[in-house]
């Protein structure tokens, strides 16, 4: 059964096996579009997959959603997927974890970026940077997109201020005096608020972002 991707429970009663289980995970159906989505916004983006799962099984579900063998880390306890969190940190890799369950959240503290499913346990929520409102893996992908929409406003809004002190500034100074402009006080406090309401507003355009 382990040969076709199943994890083995045994029971045993006085020493004695009286049954055996035979589980088997079941896949989110958007988990391989998920990844295939993310590999599409980043190619060189490396997807690993940390169970406590027995190693075929683990590979099985990894070919069935689109991870590569060996980015698939099988028989992993609770303590060490902090460790392999540190360890691919200290090699210069930023790190995204997403997870939900109470062993997964000092893995979650420890990423650059911890993501969990309010589904999940409250542990996890309380370690994550990130909390998915919907039992939805795409929203990972949603979060990466607004995630990239934000720092790019970010950058345009720091630009547009920039630009617009460096020529404001110069001309309330009264550099330009001699060229006959001059920027008078209420002048330029009209162009201060102007400058604040330019960015509100254009930080306010993330509101319209739709997936």
């Amino acid at each position: 059964m382990e040969r076709k991707g199943s994890t083995i429970a045994i029971v045993a009663i006085n020493e004695m096996i009286v049954s055996i289980i035979s589980m088997s995970d079941t896949i989110k159906m958007d988990a391989k579009q998920t990844i295939r989505e993310l590999r599409n916004r980043r190619p060189n983006l490396r997807i690993m997959m940390m169970t406590g799962d027995n190693e075929r099984s683990a590979r099985k579900v990894a070919r069935q959603i689109g991870i590569n063998g060996e980015d698939v880390i099988a028989k992993v306890l609770p303590s060490n997927k902090t460790e392999i969190v540190r360890q691919l940190q200290s090699k210069g890799h930023c790190v995204a974890m997403v997870g939900d369950g109470i062993n997964d959240s000092p893995a979650l503290a420890r990423a650059d970026v911890g993501i969990a499913f309010s589904t999940g346990t409250d542990v996890a929520c309380e370690a994550a940077d990130i909390i998915l409102i919907h039992n939805d893996l795409y929203d990972i992908v949603d979060a990466w997109d607004l995630s990239y929409r934000t720092v790019h406003r970010i950058r345009t809004n720091i630009i547009f201020a920039s630009v617009y002190n460096l020529i404001g500034i110069p001309m309330a100074a009264g550099i330009f005096l001699s060229s006959g402009i001059v920027l008078r006080p209420w002048m330029g406090s009209a162009a201060m608020t102007l400058s604040s309401i330019s960015v509100v507003c254009s930080s306010l355009l993330l509101k319209q972002w739709k997936r």
